[in-house]
Parts: structure tokens; C-alpha cells; sequence
């Protein structure tokens, strides 16, 4: 999934389905990040909160942050999504058979942790 976080909200995007129908029926979401370094350490971080759908100006706008992010850790490689969720521009109509929804979770409380493993002493 891509996303992108603001600093109080994680913006995201994705195609319709089981993940948007249960947002839905309860906006009280969760959404958890890991990453395992190449030595076995780990981080995880959890946040807890509001789902809200975007529609209109805030959608375009959520959208573009997610480009420009992903242009940041592209540098530069400006590319759009040839198939599933994604198939939308910035101003204008969405392309995809598939409806798209753009959403934001608003983070009401986040958690963390990780592990770093000792550097290993070779004889």
C-alpha cells in the first residue's frame, strides 16, 4: 500500500474491496508498518484511528502528496500505476475501471517498537 505520513494523518490510496467496505462500516482503523533491517533487527510502529474517504480537492491534493513523496525516494521517476489502484491524475478524471478511493486516516494514538541485534564478533 502506498501512503504517505503529514505528521497527523496518513494519506493513502487504494482500489475497492474488502479493505474499503470494512473501513466503511467501521472508520476505527488501525495501520501497522515494519521493517526488518539486513542484520535481523526490527521496527514496528502501529497507529490508531479515524478513516475518512476523500472526494474532490482534498482527494487531488492527498494524491499529489503521495506523488511527491514517491518522487522524493524515486528521485525524480515520476511514474503512475499501469494497473490495479493508482490509475488516477492529479486534475483529472479517474482512468480505472476499478474505483478508486482516496483516504486519510486522522492518528489518534500511535505505538513503537524495535529491536537491534548485538554486531556479531567474528573470530
Amino acid at each position: 500500500m502506498t501512503y504517505v505520513y503529514d505528521g497527523s494523518s496518513i494519506l493513502s490510496h487504494t482500489g475497492t474491496g474488502l479493505k474499503v467496505r470494512m473501513m466503511r462500516e467501521n472508520p476505527n482503523v488501525c495501520f501497522e508498518v515494519d521493517r526488518v533491517t539486513e542484520d535481523g533487527g526490527w521496527q514496528s510502529v502501529i497507529v490508531h484511528g479515524r478513516a475518512e474517504e476523500l472526494h474532490g480537492d482534498e482527494a487531488r491534493s492527498a494524491l499529489q502528496r503521495l506523488f511527491d513523496h514517491l518522487d522524493t525516494v524515486e528521485r525524480g521517476r515520476r511514474v503512475s500505476p499501469t494497473h490495479g489502484a493508482g490509475r488516477f491524475t492529479p486534475g483529472r478524471e479517474q482512468v480505472a475501471v476499478r474505483s478508486e478511493v482516496i483516504f486519510r486516516i486522522r492518528v489518534e494514538e500511535k505505538t513503537g517498537r524495535s529491536e537491534s541485534l548485538p554486531a556479531r564478533v567474528i573470530a
